[in-house]
């Protein structure tokens, strides 16, 4: 069984979280029976499993894999596995979890599995996986457990991949859903549209007498530049921000979808070499823009 994580985790037993799977096919048989024979087999698997510490941080740690005959000719097949960094008891516990964890959800269907990510259970009425290759089926009897079950090739590396595969599919589906919950929204910048279609900064408010005390009331004085769509003025707010103020004269050759277009485009590019668009006016077409360094 293989785990991994971005934070150290060694001996760290984990019950949760937990998913399970179960098969579409349900399964009818004598209860008492097959409870006799499930209880047998899983408590003989769970003292295996969680007893196997001569292999320590071996592939065969912590691992086991049996079956056993079940009234109906047919035959009970499991598998369970706890990661090598647990101890016994913290692999017994985990194993004790899954089975409970099975017997509710999955004991009335012809199979299923639990995996934590600690430790993983599955049980099916076939063969599954490659673990099983040697079969002795004889009646079971009411005081000796169901072992029916010998295993030829326990620590195959085949046997191995067959457990591993399905459990890091589903480790990696649970640490991409924590991720998700635990990843930060990065700030963003609100916007909006406004009756005229503009997009703008929605907390920027400017209103135009703000403007003409910034620019003295666009005192010629004031003025550094003069294009074909209006004037330019420099201006200082009260925090002594200072500012450049474009006035589109009323004889510009410039009509109202240009400026809009322009006030769009300003708003939204970002560049150290940019200065950054404050507010706009459309009343009076004048836009509201921070004064670059270099007065340009």
């Amino acid at each position: 069984m293989v785990r991994y994580s971005d934070t150290s985790f060694v001996g760290s037993l984990e019950l949760e979280p937990h998913v399970e799977f179960l098969s579409p096919s349900g399964y009818r048989a004598n209860e008492t029976e097959f409870t006799r024979v499930w209880n047998g087999l899983t408590q003989r698997m769970i003292q295996e499993a969680s007893s196997s510490t001569d292999a320590t941080w071996s592939s065969a740690k912590y691992y086991a894999a049996d079956a056993a005959a079940l009234p109906d000719s047919q035959a009970l097949y499991a598998g369970m596995q706890c990661t090598p960094d647990l101890s016994p008891s913290q692999c017994n516990l985990c194993l004790t979890k899954c089975l409970g964890n099975y017997q509710r959800c999955c004991l009335s269907r012809q199979g299923g599995s639990v995996v934590r990510l600690s430790c993983a259970f599955r049980a099916e009425l076939y063969p599954f996986s490659g673990l099983f290759t040697v079969m002795t089926a004889r009646p079971l009897s009411q005081s000796q457990p169901p072992l029916t079950m010998t295993e030829s090739k326990k620590k195959s590396t085949g046997t191995i991949v067959a457990i591993v595969v399905p459990i890091v599919v589903v480790i990696t589906f649970l640490v991409l859903l924590a991720r998700r919950f635990s990843w930060r929204r990065k700030p963003y910048q609100e916007t909006c549209l406004d009756q005229s279609g503009i997009t703008t900064v929605h907390s920027l408010q400017f209103d135009f007498r703000t403007i003409e005390a910034a620019t003295d009331r666009f005192s010629q004085t004031n003025k550094i530049g003069q294009g074909g769509f209006g004037e330019v003025y420099k201006g200082t707010l009260v925090g002594g921000t200072e500012v450049a103020v474009k006035r589109l004269s009323k004889t510009s050759e410039q009509g109202t979808q240009e400026f809009k277009n322009e006030v769009v485009l300003v708003a939204k590019l970002q560049h150290r070499s940019l200065v950054k668009l404050l507010v706009w006016k459309e009343t009076k077409r004048s836009l509201f823009m921070n004064l670059s360094p270099t007065k340009a």
